[in-house]
């Protein structure tokens, strides 16, 4: 097998960890206004009719097994990889990113937080104020 079949799509696009739980269905939201949606909803149909619900189960897919799903033509196949693309190069397509950084930094106050209740644990104890 050649090395460009080899891999996942994961290992092809990278599409920011957030937007890996959403649903198949987001991938829509970056079809450009005029292009036609009805060959995307065929593919998005046949990508959930074979057991993939989240954007991150299509990234696991391996590069070479994408061709054999049930249902999924040829040219689906490149509107996946060209949307994918999309995608990669603007998550905001799919994802507000300003909530992303909101979260984000609300995830790394409370990791501050939490090394600081340990830090101040420690010296309770080495005070002999608790146990």
């Amino acid at each position: 097998m050649t090395k460009e079949l080899q891999g996942t799509l994961r290992d092809r696009f990278m599409i920011h960890k957030a937007c890996e739980g959403l649903p198949v269905s987001h991938i829509k939201l970056a079809v450009k206004p005029g292009e036609k949606r009805t060959p995307v909803n065929k593919m998005l149909k046949s990508l959930t009719l074979a057991g993939y619900e989240r954007i991150g189960d299509i990234l696991d897919i391996q590069y070479s097994k994408v061709g054999i799903i049930n249902g999924l033509e040829r040219s689906e196949c490149n509107l996946l990889f060209g949307l994918l693309r999309r995608i990669s190069n603007n998550p905001s397509l799919i994802i507000n990113l300003e909530i992303l950084r909101l979260l984000e930094e609300e995830y790394i106050t409370k990791e501050e937080r939490k090394g600081k209740i340990e830090v101040i644990k420690h010296r309770l104890r080495e005070m002999g104020m608790i146990e």
